[in-house]
Formats: structure tokens, sequence, C-alpha cells
């Protein structure tokens, strides 16, 4: 697993846990025995500081996707969303 550097316009909201900034991490997986590039997001912190044991985001195939899960928020959602 290798850590994405960060471009300037990229947003990531700190841990709702223990507010520390998290990393992005880009892995390979190989769901159908072919290799696809993926991206998480976790806390930084998880090992040893953070609240929660281990916090991280599912894997995704876009980091944008990656980082707008993480840095979605319960309540975050207006109720018209939801209905969606």
């Amino acid at each position: 697993m290798t850590t994405v550097k960060l471009m300037k316009s990229t947003k990531v909201k700190p841990c709702p846990f223990c507010g520390k900034i998290p990393m992005i991490m880009r892995d390979i997986r190989f769901p159908d025995f072919s290799p696809v590039t993926v991206y998480e997001v976790i806390c930084c912190s998880s090992l040893n500081e953070c609240n929660l044991s281990y916090v991280h985001t599912r894997y995704y195939r876009r980091k944008k996707d990656a980082i707008e899960a993480w840095n979605t928020r319960r309540g975050d959602h207006t109720e018209g969303e939801k209905n969606k």
C-alpha cells in the first residue's frame, strides 16, 4: 500500500473521533485476477491515538470518491437528498 500525495485543492476533513489528519492510501487489488488501483482514507493515528482501533473508508476506484466518502458526516444530507 502506498500513500498518495494530496494536491493543494484536495480538502480532507480531520478524523471525526480524534481530530488528526487522515492519509489517502493507494493499493492494488485483484478482484478478477487483474490488477485494479483502489483508494481508501485511513486515520493516521488509528494505530495508537485514535479513540477507535481502525477508522477508514472502504476501497474506491477513484481517489475523489474515497475523499468524498470520508468527508461525509451524519447530517450532511438534506431531507430531499436522502429520498433520492
